[in-house]
């Protein structure tokens, strides 16, 4: 804080702090800039404030390159959103193919994919999968990488090393999932050397694939918890809430008055049955009945 600070900039800087989109934090900042003392014991204070100013307009402009892209052919629906991506011939489209309900076209042919393609990966959750067109490390790498920087999982599709670790070197999500397609004639082990945790399938012979669909929820912050009626059985749509949720969150999600009328919660886990309260943690795969 500058010595003397007038307190008209103590209050444009309450309302910088105060607000709650970008566009008003940009609009506050400016405010702040144009009432800060100009003395010489201010100038790195406003040298801090036109340096924050520069980034808030440069991740404006990144947010509406991404919403355009979301105009373009791409809305986010289901429970969560994974990317994939990866260089041409990588066999994206193929695998979105194998695990969604999509038919993309497929090609042997280079940058097939010119268009996002999406599908619905049925996981009791509703996990939407998109094909993003094949990176092609020029200018139109960026609005790609900043959609897929904005989902919930990335599954980087490789079949050679170097274009694993060009694509980490663009990603700021730490979401990833590392899948060495067409393990079964590229030689695997040695991407696997250097990317232990990747995991090989290969999508035109249906290998492996279950085991990533299962990778793919765990590396999701989600769980299906399922409710059941007294005498009943469990419903078979999953009420999809966040890892770590408690019954609290749960019964907010089915009725917001639930809360208020709560008594106690029985909870089937394991074919196990527990009486709880409001603060238990659910797992996935919980069948929870809630009295009142």
């Amino acid at each position: 804080m500058p010595i003397n600070a007038h307190p008209e900039f103590n209050k444009a800087q309450a309302e910088f702090l105060a607000a709650s989109t970008l566009e008003e934090k940009i609009e506050k900042l400016k405010n702040m800039i144009r009432l800060a003392p100009k003395h010489k014991s201010s100038e790195k204070l406003r040298a801090n404030l036109t340096s924050r100013l520069a980034k808030l307009k440069q991740e404006l402009l990144r947010r509406k390159k991404i919403k355009k892209h979301s105009q373009q052919g791409i809305r986010k629906e289901g429970d969560a959103q994974v990317t994939l991506l990866g260089y041409t011939n990588s066999g994206k489209s193929t695998l979105l193919s194998k695990i969604t309900n999509a038919k993309p076209k497929v090609s042997k042919f280079p940058y097939t994919t010119t268009k996002p393609n999406q599908g619905i990966l049925n996981m009791g959750a509703l996990i939407q999968i998109l094909d993003l067109p094949s990176l092609k490390d020029n200018e139109k790498n960026k609005e790609i990488i900043g959609y897929a920087n904005n989902c919930n999982l990335i599954l980087i599709i490789a079949t050679k090393t170097d274009e694993i670790k060009k694509i980490l070197t663009k990603l700021k999500n730490k979401n990833i999932i590392i899948v060495i397609n067409k393990s079964d004639i590229i030689g695997a082990n040695k991407i696997k050397k250097q990317f232990s945790a990747a995991i090989e399938i290969s999508a035109l012979k249906n290998k492996n694939l279950g085991e990533l669909k299962k990778k793919i929820f765990s590396s999701l912050n989600i769980i299906r918890v399922y409710t059941k009626q007294p005498g009943h059985k469990p419903e078979k749509k999953p009420v999809i809430v966040k890892k770590n949720s408690v019954v609290r969150d749960f019964a907010k999600k089915i009725h917001k008055d639930f809360i208020n009328d709560f008594k106690f919660a029985k909870i089937w886990r394991k074919k196990t049955m527990k009486k709880v309260g409001l603060k238990y943690i659910l797992k996935d795969q919980d069948i929870v009945e809630v009295h009142i």
